[in-house]
């Protein structure tokens, strides 16, 4: 089987002709001027990056992005990335670090997570954190972090994992973050949970006439039975006359739609 066509050489690079060393680098088996197959040597360059270098073909380039990954070499992966250029490809190269799932690609996810420059491959580095289960890594980084959009998406998977560590995390951000708006995202997602009794006691505790009617219409949302009597409560008794007129709206609208 010839190596010269590009084809050929991906096909070369992915089934046939290399072993694996401990470090990560492949051996080639080069045949002699007589046919017979000489014994194994290793070569100065790593043949598949040699080959992802020269490939100009974005197909190509994902193909051996896989047979890479395939074969756990997670540090040739890391040093692609690094050289790598292109967003989409860096993201390519991303997904295979985080399938893989091992302490140097989830060091590297982390550090992207944490400071890289490009805001989307941040957002993607921090999706594939939340998707791994790791809260405990969202945490450290949702209070390390300081723009808003970034801790929102943060804050987004927090949710979404639905973890007690996620839910405390849910209950401090919307009682006290210095971000008005984050406060009424998480409030936003503790609704969505079904954490009636939190909103509840999130709506007693507050000052703020703004995030109360945020509650309020939540409850409202919510439409369970302990929700109502809140809202039914407030309608009555409650001395903020923005708030109360709130209430009002919200048992309204909701008997109209029942």
């Amino acid at each position: 089987m010839s190596c010269g066509a590009w084809a050929g050489a991906v096909a070369c690079v992915a089934f046939v002709g290399f072993a694996g060393s401990p470090d990560g680098a492949l051996v080639s088996q080069t045949p002699s001027p007589a046919g017979a197959v000489a014994p194994a040597q290793a070569k100065p360059s790593e043949p598949l990056a040699a080959l992802y270098a020269e490939s100009v073909d974005q197909d190509a380039k994902e193909t051996i992005l896989r047979v890479i990954a395939e074969r756990g070499k997670t540090r040739l992966l890391l040093e692609l990335f690094d050289a790598e250029k292109d967003a989409d490809t860096k993201e390519t190269i991303l997904r295979h670090l985080a399938e893989r799932d091992d302490e140097a690609g989830r060091k590297k996810i982390d550090e992207i997570a944490r400071s890289n420059a490009d805001a989307d491959l941040r957002e993607t580095a921090i999706r594939h954190i939340a998707e791994r289960g790791r809260t405990d890594v969202l945490l450290g980084l949702f209070d390390a972090e300081k723009d808003a959009d970034i801790r929102e998406t943060i804050l987004r998977h927090i949710a979404e994992r639905d973890d007690a560590a996620g839910r405390k995390k849910l209950l401090s951000v919307a009682r006290s973050d210095a971000d008005e708006d984050l406060r009424e995202t998480a409030i936003r997602h503790l609704a969505e949970r079904g954490m009636t009794s939190e909103l509840i006691e999130l709506f007693d505790a507050e000052k703020s006439s703004d995030i109360r009617e945020t509650i309020v219409r939540h409850l409202a949302e919510r439409g369970d039975a302990k929700a109502i009597e809140k809202l039914l409560s407030i309608a009555r008794n409650e001395p903020d006359r923005d708030v109360r007129d709130a209430a009002l709206r919200a048992v309204a609208e909701r008997a109209a739609r029942d």
